[in-house]
């Protein structure tokens, strides 16, 4: 009779703590099993997700490559409350004096849709060209007040200057040098009023430059510092 009680006694024990265990772990903090809203994950690379709320199908990081040609859309609103417009660069390569004229070309973000007027930061993510076959690797030519001789923000046209990018002006005979002293040029945070807005190269003759090599022209991360607007749809 003694040892049924015993028994009975610890089974009412274990089944107390385990209750007590399930309504630690279950709660809605965010933490465990609970419903509200967890810290990013781990991606591939071993370095955490940048996620945003639940619901609105939207995550990851940006494009941050010099690969590849032309506008990257990654329409990605962080945790912070910006939203990642993608990058830009020109898609001039060394075939012919038509394909180096593609560095006069506009290239737009968003697809060349109208952004909300606001604040913006421009980042610089890799890349570099030549000025003429005879000079060396570079990003900008020269400074705004000095010329403007480079890459700038532009609106509807060329003439629509709203802002250098970010970049040096000094040249250098590595390619991988010239990358990575231009990773070290601050962000440009500027304020824009709304409408088109891409990457233009202010020089002439386009003919005489020369591609950074397999697409490696200077590209530039744009994004709005505010959420994303209902037009703009992650990509």
């Amino acid at each position: 009779m003694n040892r049924t009680l015993l028994a009975l006694g610890v089974m009412a024990f274990t089944g107390a703590a385990l209750a007590a265990v399930a309504a630690a772990g279950c709660g809605s903090s965010g933490t465990g099993f609970g419903s509200g809203g967890g810290n990013g994950g781990q991606n591939d690379s071993g370095t955490g997700m940048t996620t945003t709320a639940q619901g609105d199908g939207s995550f990851g990081p940006p494009v941050s490559d010099a690969s590849g040609q032309g506008f990257h859309s990654t329409g990605a609103t962080d945790a912070s409350g910006t939203c990642g417009l993608g990058s830009a660069a020109s898609s001039a390569t060394n075939e012919s004096a038509s394909t180096l004229n593609l560095f006069g070309q506009i290239v737009y973000y968003d697809d060349g849709g109208d952004l909300p007027k606001g604040r913006y930061e421009a980042k610089y993510l890799g890349g570099c060209m030549k000025y003429d076959w005879l000079f060396n690797w570079q990003v900008q030519a020269s400074w705004a007040d000095a010329g403007g001789g480079g890459f700038w923000f532009v609106g509807d046209t060329s003439s629509d200057r709203v802002v250098m990018a970010p970049g040096v002006t000094q040249s250098y005979a590595d390619f991988d040098a010239c990358v990575a002293a231009n990773m070290t040029a601050s962000p440009e945070d500027f304020a824009f009023d709304g409408g088109k807005l891409g990457i233009w190269l202010n020089d002439d003759p386009y003919t005489d430059n020369v591609a950074g090599p397999d697409g490696g022209n200077p590209r530039w991360q744009l994004t709005l510092l505010g959420a994303c607007p209902p037009d703009i749809t992650p990509q």
